[in-house]
């Protein structure tokens, strides 16, 4: 009976979802070159590997690294902020806090490139971010590692600079590939912004939803 009953369940995957049209109506303003990652503070660990894979980097006198760290744990952020001026006192290192969220889509927007490194727990695994669909949106190439749902819809060079292991020196090559190849840096993350468009668009799923309520 239970076999009978599973073979008969519906099932819709529906991933992570964003507001695309939101995220066409920023323009990309001039700025300086910078990468970018994005995340709570609860996850300061991974903001300091991306700081490791900066410090790794054969190009990072060419660009700086923006991290945005949200959260509510002040003392946290103070600490993570006098750990970066110690590495690196020259300010090639940005701390933003809090940022809005008009703001954020802007700075996203502008990024050389935008990081996510997953790590290899069973947290990561069993998660996808939504902030890749926002990472997407912008047309900037994405980095970040082959963990969960990654291998599902990303293929390194392709639509995405995808490393095998959460290791620092391997991100770090990723990274100094954007500056070393930008042109096609550039044309993987045009190709991801397609992937989103028609994997994460919210816009998407409207009739799919409809006809699978329908046919339930």
């Amino acid at each position: 009976l239970k076999a009978l009953l599973h073979e008969q369940s519906l099932y819709m995957k529906v991933p992570i979802v964003c507001d695309y049209d939101r995220f066409a109506e920023v323009k990309r303003t001039p700025s300086e070159p910078y990468f970018l990652y994005c995340g709570s503070d609860s996850f300061i660990d991974v903001a300091e590997f991306i700081l490791k894979a900066f410090e790794e980097m054969d190009n990072n006198d060419e660009v700086k690294l923006y991290l945005l760290i949200s959260g509510i744990l002040k003392n946290k952020i103070d600490h993570f902020q006098r750990k970066i001026n110690h590495m690196f006192p020259f300010k090639e290192v940005i701390l933003f806090s809090n940022v809005p969220y008009q703001q954020l889509m802007q700075l996203f927007t502008n990024a050389k490139a935008l990081l996510i490194p997953l790590r290899r727990t069973i947290e990561d695994s069993a998660r996808f971010p939504h902030k890749i669909g926002e990472y997407l949106a912008t047309g900037n190439p994405i980095i970040t590692t082959n963990v969960g749902e990654i291998n599902t819809y990303f293929e390194d060079g392709i639509n995405a600079l995808v490393t095998n292991e959460y290791q620092v020196k391997e991100f770090a090559k990723k990274m100094d590939y954007v500056i070393y190849q930008y042109d096609h840096a550039q044309k993987i993350g045009l190709r991801g912004k397609e992937l989103g468009l028609r994997q994460f668009h919210y816009k998407a799923y409207g009739v799919k939803i409809r006809e699978f309520l329908m046919n339930l």
